[in-house]
């Protein structure tokens, strides 16, 4: 029986991506780690709000510091012309549901955004590169939170993959 219910919670682990996400970035998962995660899929199952008050239902990690993305926006203020404007900064954190964007420029608060993430700005090649798209939920002086709508988690899992690679 104990045997069972620890297989089905390693494939809950396994399928979790932000588990997976945070496990490949550090490379080690302790006490906390394993009963935060445990809480989130026990909220996640039921459909229930965090008890800490954090209203994010999976976590996000902090990433390489040269992680750079580039945010695209219509800028919906200039009626005449609705410019797309761009945005870049460092990636403060990522997971599987959004990002925190770290920059000085102002986006507007529920903005639809395009985003390139680029794991390693130096490197020639595409495979640490991902597109997302998302809006923007949280401004702060620091950056722009942003929540994705649509991401490629095989892509993100690769490029997180191919950056602990990289030398």
């Amino acid at each position: 029986m104990a045997v069972a219910r620890c297989l089905r919670y390693l494939l809950k682990v396994i399928i979790s991506a932000d588990m997976t996400t945070w496990l490949l970035l550090t490379g080690r998962a302790g006490l906390t780690q394993y009963f935060k995660f445990r809480r989130i899929i026990y909220c996640a199952e039921r459909g229930e709000p965090m008890i800490n008050g954090n209203s994010r239902k999976v976590t996000r990690s902090p990433v390489w510091p040269e992680t750079e993305a580039t945010v695209t926006y219509t800028d919906k203020f200039n009626m005449k012309t609705h410019n797309q404007l761009s945005v870049r900064g460092g990636v403060g954190d990522l997971g599987s549901s959004g990002m925190f964007l770290l920059t000085k420029e102002d986006i507007p608060l529920n903005t639809k955004v395009e985003i390139a993430i680029n794991f390693d700005p130096s490197a020639e090649s595409s495979e640490l590169s991902l597109s997302a798209s998302g809006r923007t939920v949280r401004i702060t002086k620091d950056g722009v939170g942003i929540k994705f709508t649509a991401i490629d988690l095989n892509q993100l899992q690769k490029c997180i993959i191919s950056r602990l690679n990289y030398k």
